[in-house]
């Protein structure tokens, strides 16, 4: 924020210490444009690793058509719903935060990595679920669907020694 009084090096405004200093409030809610507006959704209070990852998918929302010079399309709010919903079905101790990118498809991929085993989710922009496991050895890839029981089973086979 420039203030006329603001003092100035070389002729640029300098903040002011208790601009710079004021904490970074979290607040416990986004917003998700909808046809009629603005949805208000509310982060359930247990989350806490899951804030992280949930905000790197909207913030695939943000980004502009062409947005890797390639013609990358924008991801969906579905396909953002069906990647935060995987994250919330994770177990909540978990200690492996997932990676998130975008597609030039217009999907969203979820990356686990724990040693040499590998964990990738594709969400596609047509409701459409692949996964690829590997183990540095073997791996196992295909459509999947994407519920609770599955998640569990990829999180015990990261977490398995």
């Amino acid at each position: 924020m420039i203030m006329n009084d603001a003092a100035t090096i070389q002729g640029q405004p300098v903040m002011r210490e208790e601009e710079f200093r004021t904490p970074r409030v979290e607040r416990p809610y986004f917003l998700r444009p909808t046809s009629q507006g603005v949805e208000v959704i509310k982060i359930p209070p247990q989350w806490t690793w899951q804030k992280e990852p949930v905000q790197r998918v909207l913030a695939c929302l943000g980004l502009k058509q062409n947005w890797d010079s390639y013609g990358g399309k924008v991801p969906s709010l579905d396909t953002a719903i069906a990647v935060i919903s995987c994250i919330d079905g994770m177990p909540p101790n978990n200690t492996l935060i997932p990676r998130i990118a975008p597609l030039p498809t217009g999907g969203i991929q979820l990356e686990l990595r724990r040693g040499s085993k590998e964990l990738e989710i594709e969400f596609s922009p047509n409701g459409e679920v692949f996964y690829l496991q590997s183990d540095g050895a073997q791996n196992s890839e295909g459509p999947t669907s994407v519920t609770q029981d599955q998640i569990l089973s990829w999180m015990t086979w990261l977490t398995a020694s």
